[in-house]
């Protein structure tokens, strides 16, 4: 049996001190370039982070329903929707101002016959609060909407008003737009809490 150094050709080595040395510069090289991404990452892992929890903030919703919404009528007619807002978890105080006419929350309503950019409303917070105008952690704010006199709540007609779909976008100075869509139900009474 032949040994393996009868494989090679005389004067061959099987692997030369420069291709040792070849490998070796290219080993070095790469951990040179792997360690230059991992310390450039890390300063930009810091800056991506804040980035992404900004847009969060911003594509989260700020706002949301505590509650049902209620909808109280005279008649065949709707003339106020009740809701209740509170944050969302873990989002920054919401200004909403004391009541439409200050435009810190525009409240939009819009049904099969109308749309109108922004309505009439009210708010009372109800519960703990500290008397400003912001909704914070742990505060609830009720706001009442006044009816469109356009809309189909408004309608003289009850069966233009039964069974009718409106919707509210709520929208607070900073933030994403809270939607909430109710139908009316077919019997009317003075007041309906919507589903």
């Amino acid at each position: 049996m032949k040994g393996i150094s009868s494989i090679f050709k005389k004067g061959e080595i099987a692997f030369t001190a420069l291709e040792s040395a070849i490998v070796l510069t290219t080993f070095i090289v790469m951990a040179a370039v792997f360690s230059y991404v991992i310390i450039g990452a890390e300063y930009a892992t810091s800056d991506t982070i804040t980035s992404i929890y900004e847009g969060a903030e911003r594509t989260g919703s700020s706002i949301e329903l505590a509650g049902g919404v209620i909808a109280k009528a005279s008649g065949s007619k709707v003339n106020n929707i009740i809701l209740t807002l509170q944050l969302a978890r873990d989002q920054p105080p919401v200004s909403v101002g004391a009541d439409s006419s200050q435009g810190r929350m525009i409240i939009s309503y819009s049904d099969r016959a109308t749309y109108i950019a922004s309505t009439d409303w009210t708010r009372n917070f109800v519960g703990e609060n500290d008397g400003d105008g912001l909704l914070e952690q742990y505060e609830k704010v009720e706001v009442n909407i006044t009816a469109p006199p356009d809309s189909t709540l408004q309608s003289t007609e009850a069966e233009d008003v039964v069974n009718s779909e409106f919707r509210l976008e709520i929208k607070p100075e900073i933030g994403p737009i809270t939607p909430v869509s109710r139908i009316i139900p077919p019997q009317i009474d003075a007041v309906m809490n919507l589903k």
